[in-house]
């Protein structure tokens, strides 16, 4: 044990730890505790530089294992905190944590459970923890030490503020500012001031209580105070007094705190309907904001110059979809975090609000284990990247169809406990951004009654056989059979139910090892390959030549070497010029044939054969040939020109693509055909290949053409027109409609249809929602674009009157209940006439009624007399010339604006 680790353990504080280090007094004079080096044993790091925990609750700290291999014999970690104050901060239990990994695994990571202790604090308390020493003569990694952050049950918080951008020349929504956070207010404290401190350091202007509105212990709005620089950014803090000691605590600086103070008639972003997209582009943005007003279904300029990601400019229409929201498609762009601005006479500040994630959306490379007993109940570590988009942690992980419960411990690992199941199960990340992981054989979770194979050493072998493998896992049994692929191993020990020994048969390429006891077979997953070492073939090219030979093919695969000669089917033909020109590319001259046909090329080495695959396929024709496409993708529209570039074109030939002719094409030359193609039904890769007579060109990788879903379009509505009262059945016939993902992929106008179904890439169906009279816009949304914008849909307003030129309103008697969505509702107020706002809003004195006053930020009415909006901000009545009207007046039409995700449901009462 190395000298390095022994002296870490100097000052043992458990006698766990004392063991540890008469180990290393042993391991340093030769005795009986020392042993070799613990195989493979890679090096040990936390998973993050910081961790966090309210107080009173464990805090969860990963120590990753890097580099390693499977373990000959355990590791202890040993874990210290420092910086902290025992049985205050934590327990004297835990000052020191031991992590072992065991012997004879490949564990990836283990996690401690830090428990802290609850003492009612109004400020968080960072400790420190280390990695003193590691079992064994091996690294400690990046980082080595970690803070972990106690979270105090009353330390006020800012966790958003909303605008992030404004000045002064807007009324009311550029002066007052909505703050939401944690502990404005407990049994314990009450704010004192928010203060308007400059991010790039120092004191800026304090707001007392007179200009700040308490809404809840949660939120509070607050007055935009004179005395901002122009184009500063300042972290807004709240500020909170402790009753019993008068202490004050102050919210910590954070990035989601932030508001930029911008000119009076410079434009600023408040909100993006979605902040997330792919990097091929194509994303429908809208962005609300001020500073650049425009009439809705109006294209953005003069107004608005540009609109850009990141420095790039959106593509697609840009048009205002509302009052203060213009609608763009976002361009193609690397991954990554950008801010999108919009660009007047001025550019929109930067803020929380602006940033757009580029994101390829969440990905699985591997799972561990990958199989577990049918009840479930065993954690499974997901690793991959794009768990975190957006800083935005996954909604759900699926095994098949059953949720599980889960924790993320960063952008690249999730550790999951399996639900109940049979069979096997894909496991997928579903991200409300990011969307969900595709479908890898990595990420196949098996379920099995019987034995489990949770790792095998070594994995690999010589094609001879003769490696004895050890297997580990679950459920064995003596008589249990062990198989390499199909081959059953000859020399099988048991040692015990979660270790045996096999020898393994001779081989080629890479099989999984099953194991089956009592009749019961274990799994196949990643961890049970093992891999023969010999030569395998990939994929060659070109995949076809004349049968006069002559033809240079370039063999790609594994285990190649200068001594590699290669057999071409049942016999070794003569005349085969092999060239080594690395470990895994060869070249070939295909000798002449006699006559056409198909062969494999395997690769012969001292360590075996390749098999005999597809991928090796080479075709000796005098019929045409295709060795590429340019391009090899496009619409399923078809219209796309591709240049087929091959041998043996001549006139008479015919072309087709997945087996039906293509109309449209033309001969170049011998070597060249220009084809147009035709419209598909379907997204996919299908083959293009050229006919003469009965000579067809052979298939491969380079044959292969991609329909690719085309941008969105509307060609009828059927029912083209409906009631007011929405609820009516339209039938939409288009193309490029597959895409699309319901409900939320049809807008009447602005406001989502309930529902939608996809039948093809021709045809869906969607429900109208109700809206107000007049002709509207129909669009559907898919990840290729938008369908073009124009009114195609009219609302009708009953004959009975129903709904007047408004929405359908609640019943008029007793209690109604609007349901409202997340950011925008349109509705008509049915309840008491001339109510006040706020009163409405909290459901004052109204049995049974809803308080929404915390979630809703603001009430807009369109006021057609001086055609202009009228705005009321929740918790603003006090301060002068906030707001632009008080009271509800029956039968007339608003917007409700809720500051905070989710859905809410209004009570109130009526006449």
């Amino acid at each position: 044990m190395g000298e390095r680790v022994c002296n870490g353990l100097g000052n043992p504080r458990a006698w766990l730890v004392a063991l540890v280090a008469l180990a290393c007094g042993l391991a340093a004079l030769g005795g009986p505790g020392s042993r070799a080096s613990a195989a493979g044993e890679g090096s040990f790091q936390f998973s993050s530089a910081t961790y966090s925990a309210p107080e009173g609750t464990f805090a969860h700290v990963t120590v990753n294992r890097i580099g390693g291999t499977t373990l000959t014999a355990p590791v202890v970690v040993t874990l210290e905190l420092s910086g902290h104050t025992t049985n205050e901060d934590v327990p004297a239990a835990a000052v020191t944590q031991l992590l072992t990994f065991p012997a004879n695994s490949n564990l990836a990571s283990l996690t401690a459970d830090i428990q802290t202790l609850n003492i009612n604090r109004f400020v968080d308390k960072p400790i420190q923890i280390t990695i003193r020493s590691v079992s064994c003569a091996c690294a400690i990694g990046f980082p080595g030490t970690a803070t972990i952050t106690i979270l105090g049950t009353g330390t006020p918080r800012v966790t958003d503020v909303f605008p992030k951008a404004g000045g002064f020349g807007y009324p009311g929504v550029d002066t007052i500012i909505h703050v939401t956070g944690q502990n404005f207010t407990t049994a314990g404290s009450g704010v004192s001031f928010v203060h308007f401190n400059p991010t790039t350091g120092g004191v800026g202007p304090s707001v007392p209580p007179s200009d700040f509105v308490l809404l809840t212990p949660t939120s509070l709005n607050v007055k935009l105070p004179a005395g901002l620089s122009l184009g500063a950014s300042y972290h807004i803090q709240v500020e909170v007094t402790v009753t019993a000691t008068s202490d004050l605590s102050l919210s910590k600086q954070v990035f989601e705190d932030q508001f930029v103070r911008t000119t009076n008639t410079g434009p600023a972003i408040t909100s993006l309907s979605t902040h997330s997209g792919t990097t091929v582009g194509g994303t429908v943005v809208q962005v609300s904001g001020v500073g650049f007003d425009g009439v809705p279904g109006n294209p953005c300029g003069p107004t608005v110059a540009a609109v850009t990601f990141g420095g790039v400019p959106a593509t697609g229409p840009c048009f205002y979809a509302a009052p203060g929201t213009i609608q763009v498609v976002s361009p193609p762009h690397p991954i990554g975090i950008v801010d999108v601005v919009v660009q007047t006479l001025e550019f929109s500040p930067a803020t929380a609000d602006t940033k757009f994630t580029f994101t390829g959306g969440p990905i699985i490379t591997s799972i561990n284990p990958a199989a577990g007993p049918p009840s479930g109940g065993n954690t499974v570590v997901i690793t991959g990247s794009g768990f975190l988009t957006n800083l935005l942690a996954p909604s759900s992980v699926l095994f098949g169809g059953n949720a599980a419960a889960f924790i993320t411990d960063g952008d690249t690992q999730i550790r999951a406990v399996a639900p109940p199941g049979t069979g096997l199960q894909q496991i997928t990340v579903v991200h409300p951004i990011g969307g969900t992981s595709p479908f890898t054989t990595a990420a196949n979770y098996s379920y099995n009654a019987g034995p489990l194979i949770a790792s095998i050493s070594p994995p690999a072998g010589p094609v001879v056989g003769g490696t004895v493998v050890t297997i580990t896992g679950s459920g064995f049994l003596p008589g249990a059979q062990v198989f390499f692929g199909l081959t059953q191993a000859t020399f099988v020990l048991v040692d015990s139910a979660t270790q045996i020994r096999a020898t393994s048969p001779a081989g080629i390429g890479v099989v999984f090892l099953t194991v089956v006891v009592n009749g019961a077979t274990s799994p196949t997953t990643p961890l049970a390959q093992f891999s023969y070492a010999g030569p395998t073939v990939t994929s060659i090219l070109p995949i076809a030549g004349p049968i006069a030979g002559g033809t240079v093919v370039t063999v790609t695969g594994t285990n190649f070497t200068n001594l590699s000669s290669v057999q071409l089917g049942p016999d070794t033909l003569p005349g085969t010029a092999v060239v080594f020109v690395s470990p895994t590319i060869l070249t070939v001259t295909m000798p002449a044939v006699a006559a056409p046909k198909a062969v494999d090329i395997r690769v012969t080495s001292i360590s075996g054969q390749s098999p005999a695959t597809p991928a090796d396929v080479f075709t000796y024709t005098s019929g045409p040939i295709i060795d590429s496409l340019n391009p090899n993708t496009g619409s399923t529209n078809g219209g796309t020109i591709v240049v087929i570039t091959g041998k043996n074109f001549s006139a008479g030939v015919v072309v087709t693509i997945a087996g039906a002719n293509v109309d449209t094409f033309n001969v170049n030359s011998a070597t060249q055909i220009t084809i147009l193609t035709p419209p598909a039904a379907a997204a996919g890769a299908v083959d293009v290949r050229v006919r003469k007579g009965s000579d067809i060109s052979p298939v491969g990788a380079m044959t292969k053409y991609t329909y690719a879903s085309s941008s969105p379009k509307i060609t009828a509505l059927t029912p083209n027109s409906g009631s007011t009262f929405g609820g009516v059945q339209v039938s939409i016939t288009g193309i490029g409609l597959s895409g699309a993902v319901c409900p939320g992929a049809v807008k009447f106008g602005t406001i989502a249809a309930p529902t939608c179904t996809v039948i093809n890439d021709t045809a869906m169906t969607a429900e109208s929602p109700p809206n107000v009279a007049g002709p509207t816009v129909v669009t559907v949304v898919t990840p290729n674009g938008t369908t073009d914008i124009v009114p195609n849909y009219t609302y009708v307003t009953p004959a009975n009157g129903g709904g007047g030129s408004a929405p359908p309103a609640p019943d008029t008697a007793g209690l109604a209940t609007y349901s409202l969505s997340y950011r925008w509702s349109l509705l008509t107020w049915t309840g008491k006439d001339t109510v006040p706002v706020l009163q409405a809003l909290r459901g004052t004195g109204v049995p049974g009624a809803t308080d929404i006053s915390s979630r809703v930020g603001a009430v807009y009415q369109w006021d057609g007399a001086t055609v202009t909006w009228k705005a009321y901000f929740t918790g603003a009545d006090g301060i002068p010339g906030a707001v632009d009207f008080n009271v509800l007046v029956k039968g007339a039409v608003y917007w409700i604006a809720l500051v905070s995700p989710g859905g809410a449901s209004w009570t109130f009462q009526t006449d």
